[in-house]
C-alpha cells in the first residue's frame, strides 16, 4: 500500500501576515498564517496525509519565512480536519513567532480578536471570525501546545488550548542590539537570521516570558549546526517584561562573530 503522506506543494507558499478580509471573501482555517516558503530547503515541506480514518492532516515541516534560507529560523505546525467538524491546531517548534491564528465562517461573520493562551477555553455561538494577530507587539506564545475546536449545538465552536511541553532551548526571533545610552522600551526587531554586533552595541534587549530563561550564544559560522554555537552568558530569568543581556568585550574577538538568543523553558 502506498504511503498516505505526500508533499502538498514544493514551491513557495505566499500568504499574508495580517488577517485578511475573510468576513466578506471566504471561509478560513489558519493554524499560523504567514509567508512560509519550503522551496529548496532539505528536510522542509508542506505535507498532506489523507490515509487516516475520519481526518485529513496538513503539516508544515521545518518551514522558514519567505524568501527561504537554510540559516533562517523555522516552524513546524499542523492542522487536522476531522469528519465530524472538529479542528485541531498543533505547534512543535515555532522559531518565527509572528503570523495569524484563527478560523472564519466567511462572509458576514463578526470578528472577535482574542488572546488564546490567556483565555484557555471559550465558546461562541453561530458563524464568527475568531483570530489573534502575533507580531513584535505580541509574539506567538503557544509553542508545544494544541488548539482544539469542537462544534457545539449553537452552530459555533467550543475552543480549548491544551498546553504541551516544549523541550530544549528554542531560538528567540525578536530582540534588539542596544547601543550605549539607548532608552529602554524600544520595540524589539523580528530577526530571521543570526546577526553581527553593530559597532556601538553593548547589550541585547528583548521582551521576556515570565518563568523562562534566556542565554546569549555566539558563533563564527552562523548555520543550523548547533555544535558551532557557544554559550557566552549565564541564563537570565524572564519576568514578563524587558530584559537586557550584556554583550562580551568586542576586542576579545579575532574573527567575525554572530549572535543569537535562546529561550529555555523550565
Amino acid at each position: 500500500m502506498a504511503t498516505a503522506v505526500s508533499p502538498l506543494i514544493s514551491a513557495a507558499v505566499i500568504s499574508r501576515k495580517r488577517f485578511p478580509n475573510c468576513q466578506s471573501v471566504q471561509r478560513l482555517v489558519s493554524v499560523l498564517w504567514n509567508d512560509w516558503d519550503a522551496s529548496g530547503i532539505p528536510g522542509s515541506g508542506i505535507f498532506y496525509n489523507g490515509g487516516l480514518p475520519g481526518r485529513a492532516v496538513f503539516t508544515w515541516l521545518n518551514n522558514p519565512e519567505y524568501p527561504s534560507g537554510v540559516n533562517k529560523p523555522r516552524v513546524t505546525i499542523q492542522v487536522i480536519l476531522f469528519a465530524d467538524g472538529r479542528i485541531q491546531f498543533g505547534y512543535n517548534g515555532v522559531a518565527v513567532p509572528v503570523g495569524v491564528t484563527g478560523i472564519s465562517a466567511g462572509p458576514g461573520s463578526p470578528l472577535s480578536v482574542v488572546d488564546f493562551s490567556s483565555l484557555g477555553t471559550f465558546s461562541f455561538n453561530g458563524p464568527a471570525t475568531i483570530a489573534q494577530q502575533f507580531s513584535s507587539f505580541s509574539l506567538f506564545d503557544m509553542d508545544g501546545s494544541f488548539i482544539t475546536w469542537t462544534p457545539n449545538a449553537a452552530a459555533g465552536f467550543d475552543m480549548r488550548v491544551v498546553a504541551g511541553a516544549v523541550t530544549g532551548p528554542r531560538p528567540v526571533a525578536a530582540w534588539s542590539f542596544r547601543p550605549v545610552g539607548r532608552a529602554s522600551g524600544t520595540l524589539p526587531t523580528v530577526r530571521t537570521e543570526p546577526e553581527e554586533r553593530p559597532g556601538k552595541a553593548t547589550s541585547i534587549s528583548l521582551v521576556s516570558r515570565a518563568g523562562a530563561f534566556y542565554r546569549l550564544e555566539a558563533s563564527a559560522i552562523p548555520d543550523d549546526d548547533d555544535a558551532s554555537w557557544g554559550v557566552v552568558s549565564e541564563p537570565i530569568a524572564g519576568d514578563g517584561g524587558e530584559i537586557s543581556i550584556p554583550l562580551p568585550d568586542p576586542t576579545a574577538a579575532a574573527v567575525r562573530v554572530f549572535y543569537r538568543i535562546m529561550r529555555i523553558e523550565p
